[in-house]
């Protein structure tokens, strides 16, 4: 059953991203600037989670993030299958500063909801284990069609495992809906 799950939940994405919010809309030049909230709500739904951003600056904001992390494995070898799946709940709090912000405005781009590039420093730690990591990344997010997102972010800092620690990759992706 949780393998149909796996299986199908992609595809669900694809025809939301494609058919509610296309990615046109990226360029979509707004004639009324409408006011922008202080605080935005968004629903993740890969990962599932919460997210909540507060500005703080016009260019930068801190986030805090409640998600459900999961892995998912299947093996069948020589007609014995073995399954396992699992979930990591993680609170993350990240500052962000958006670098982008005014080059996007000047060329008429969209940058509602804080689209944008940054640079930001996330602290993840895993509420069912004793893992964390940290360290700056760069990345951004985008707003897709009125009320959809997606971010992504890449950078290298210290993560701490059960089974190691040391200096590794960190990064985010995130698709989801803005709740306000």
């Amino acid at each position: 059953m949780k393998r149909y799950i796996l299986k199908i939940l992609p595809l669900c994405l694809f025809f939301v991203i494609n058919f509610q919010a296309p990615l046109s809309a990226q360029g979509v030049v707004v004639s009324e600037p409408k006011e922008e909230p202080n605080t935005i709500v968004r629903l993740g739904l890969l990962p599932p989670g919460i997210l909540v951003e507060q500005k703080i600056t016009p260019k930068s904001s801190v986030i805090v993030k409640l998600i459900a992390g999961f892995s998912f494995y299947y093996v069948n070898v020589n007609g014995v299958s073995d399954s396992d799946f699992k979930l990591y709940p993680t609170l993350a709090i990240e500052p962000r500063y958006y670098t982008t912000l005014d080059k996007r405005r000047a060329e008429n781009r969209r940058t509602d909801y804080l689209s944008s590039g940054y640079v930001g420093f996330p602290v993840n730690i895993g509420l069912t284990d004793s893992s964390f990591s940290l360290g700056p990344v760069y990345g951004f997010q985008k707003t897709l069609g009125k009320k959809g997102y997606w971010h992504i972010s890449i950078g290298l800092g210290y993560s701490k495992t059960v089974e190691k620690e040391g200096i590794s990759p960190i990064g985010d992706f995130s698709i989801g809906f803005i709740l306000n």
